[in-house]
């Protein structure tokens, strides 16, 4: 799967998955995180007509997931 990966700030990454024309992936961790670390940001955008939805993985805003599992293991909210 292709994303992209790069930093916001010294600091801060953030890496973007457009995984289909409906459903976009934003993730943001500190600079040289590993996308297998549970230090990640989720969010998840889909759109569906003109109700576009902004969901955070784990119903929370926490950095406390894996980037690799934003499309198969996380639950969004």
């Amino acid at each position: 799967m292709a994303y992209l990966i790069t930093s916001l700030s010294p600091t801060k990454a953030i890496a973007i998955d457009e995984a289909s024309g409906t459903t976009t992936y934003i993730g943001m961790a500190k600079v040289g995180t590993g996308t297998d670390e549970a230090k990640w940001q989720i969010r998840r955008i889909t759109k569906s007509g003109t109700v576009t939805l902004f969901e955070f993985a784990d119903s929370n805003d926490l950095y406390d997931n894996v980037w690799d599992d934003r499309a198969t293991t996380i639950v969004y909210g």
